[in-house]
């Protein structure tokens, strides 16, 4: 087989949580581009039928699917549900997940930290152990978790960057746990991307223009960015790969953050003013 062949999806469904918007619908369509069907899971049910749309106007079968993630059954169902339509699942991609609560650490709630380590870390167990439930007797199977480099290095709130950092140890545990069964399990640990679901969308333009002047190569993500890694990691290209934490950062995490401190750690961060308020 030639190497471009190796990255085409023919033949393979694939499963998105948090499909519908973001990264997450960048992870959809292109699925669909390599060639997989595709099934689009997301608590916004009229946003994960938009997306299946546009998979479909590729080419491709797709299925969309409202999911609370944080909810073991409707887990359970969804998997069973992608199943029961295209007869296998060959690629889950759980990449659902996000922030809530106060930006420093001595104003978050007991039950933000919480409803925090379920969103981004228990779901993405929940989900990866039933795609390896459906994968193993199959023999064969790739699951890939979305992360961050909030879970490497310190630009993000304590819940938010505790539970990243779980993802990324979980995935090399599983990919321990389960390589023999044929399942390949990784993760992709994106920077600051450019979604309009990200808390900091809406602050000033100098703001992001500092923090991509701080980034190597000079930019903020766009959720495009993310789409090679996902390919790669959801093909024949990357057979012998697992356990890996693939960072798609522009170099973000390279350091130095000197920068990064400024702006987030000083009592008086540069941008207050122009922000008129500090970050909860």
């Amino acid at each position: 087989m030639k190497i471009l062949d190796k990255f085409r999806l023919n033949e393979k469904t694939a499963l998105v949580t948090g499909g519908a918007m973001g990264i997450g619908k960048a992870f959809c369509i292109g699925l669909a581009e390599a060639g997989a069907d595709v099934a689009v899971a997301d608590i916004d049910e009229a946003t994960a039928k938009q997306t299946a749309a546009e998979v479909s106007i590729l080419g491709r079968r797709s299925l969309p699917l409202k999911v609370d993630v944080t909810k073991p059954e409707e887990v359970h169902s969804m998997v069973q549900s992608v199943v029961n339509t295209f007869g296998h699942l060959d690629i889950g991609v759980n990449n659902a997940g996000g922030a809530r609560g106060a930006r420093w650490a001595e104003n978050i709630t007991v039950e933000n930290f919480d409803f925090g380590l379920i969103l981004n870390l228990r779901t993405v167990f929940n989900c990866a152990q039933e795609e390896a439930l459906v994968m193993i007797p199959q023999k064969k199977g790739k699951i890939i978790n979305t992360a961050s480099i909030a879970g490497s290095v310190v630009i993000s709130q304590a819940t938010y960057s505790a539970s990243k950092a779980g993802v990324i140890m979980l995935t090399k545990v599983l990919a321990n746990e389960w390589g023999r069964c044929g399942i390949n399990v990784n993760c992709i640990s994106p920077g600051r991307t450019v979604t309009r679901g990200a808390s900091w969308v809406n602050f000033p333009d100098t703001v992001k223009e500092r923090w991509a002047n701080a980034i190597p190569l000079g930019r903020l993500g766009q959720v495009n960015d993310m789409v090679g890694s996902l390919i790669f990691l959801a093909s024949e290209a990357s057979d012998y790969v697992t356990g890996l934490n693939l960072i798609v950062d522009g170099g973000s995490s390279l350091g130095p953050y000197e920068q990064e401190q400024v702006l987030y750690y000083k009592d008086k961060p540069l941008w207050l003013d122009e922000l008129g308020s500090s970050i909860q």
